[in-house]
């Protein structure tokens, strides 16, 4: 699951991007270090953890409405627990699906 986050930043960095899209990336890539960490480390419930699973089966189907569905809930739920990840998560979601549709 962290594997197929990691080659979408790596693929993303691949690509030509404007500054700002680099900016992104930088904090895209902050928060799938903190995601990684944190469950490494134990420190997510384990439905939270199957939620990060389906937003990344579902990016890995480039089926990112679903993954923005999923993320939003996750965001309305517990943002303030999990926002110095969820932040990330939404960019490499946006970047993701603007890069597919390039």
């Amino acid at each position: 699951m962290l594997d197929d986050l990691l080659a979408s930043v790596t693929s993303l960095s691949a690509l030509p991007l404007a500054a700002i899209e680099k900016k992104q990336l930088n904090e895209a890539q902050k928060g799938v270090t903190i995601l990684t960490k944190r469950l490494a480390n134990g420190d997510m419930e384990s439905d939270m953890a199957e939620k990060v699973g389906q937003i990344v089966a579902t990016m890995k189907n480039k089926d990112y409405p679903s993954a923005s569905a999923i993320h939003t809930g996750l965001v309305n739920s517990v943002w303030k627990e999990h926002k110095d990840w969820l932040k990330g998560i939404k960019l490499l979601i946006q970047m993701s699906a603007k890069a597919v549709q390039s």
